[in-house]
This record gives structure tokens, sequence and C-alpha cells, in this order.
């Protein structure tokens, strides 16, 4: 089997999203940058642009300014995909960090998944 921590992109570059709410989070969005980018460092990538950020934003609140600005940022910047490899990947601390529910969330990853 696999190790998904393995490099599988061809590209070296990736996207991030950070989202913390400040009353309920103690993992800050600068720690989740930290662990990100150590992460994209161990796999010998950078950021394609600065990560999207939602600081003190709740994971109900689907007009996060942060989420948006991903989500606008894929549509303008299309990637046609072979296969997986062809992906630009969008790493994040944890699922949980794109919402609270989960249809918005399948909503919104499917859309990132057909836009590559």
């Amino acid at each position: 089997m696999k190790d998904l921590r393995d490099r599988i992109w061809n590209g070296s570059m990736a996207l991030g999203y950070l989202r913390c709410s400040k009353d309920e989070q103690e993992e800050s969005t600068e720690g989740q940058h930290r662990l990100v980018d150590t992460e994209l460092a161990r796999r010998g990538m950078g950021f394609l642009a600065p990560p999207f950020t939602d600081d003190g934003r709740r994971g109900s609140d689907e007009e996060r300014p942060g989420l948006l600005a991903l989500l606008d940022y894929c549509r303008s910047h299309r990637n046609a995909p072979r296969t997986h490899a062809d992906y630009v990947p969008i790493f994040i601390q944890s699922i949980d960090r794109m919402g609270r529910f989960l249809d918005p969330i399948v909503t919104n990853l499917n859309e990132l998944k057909d836009l590559g």
C-alpha cells in the first residue's frame, strides 16, 4: 500500500487553506501554516499562492472570505488533469477546517476536484 504522505503530484506547487475560530480552536492559523509549510517542504513542494486564511471564522459560515477566495482562485486558474498526479493539491490541517456541515464541504470538494 502506498504511503499517502509520499508525494504523488507531478507539480511542485500546492495551495493551502487555514481556518481557526478563535473561541473554539486552540490551534492558530499561524500554527496550521507552520504545519502545512513543513509538510510541503518535506515533499519538496512550495505554495503556489499565499495560503487562503479565515482567522476567527466559524466553520458554519459558508461566506468565509478565505474559502470564497480559494474557490475564486481555483475557478480562475482552472487545471485540466489527465491523471490524479496532475491535480494541484490543497493542503489543509484537517478536513474539518473546510467547514462544519458535510453537504457544503462535499459540494466545495467536488467543485475543486472538477477545477483540477
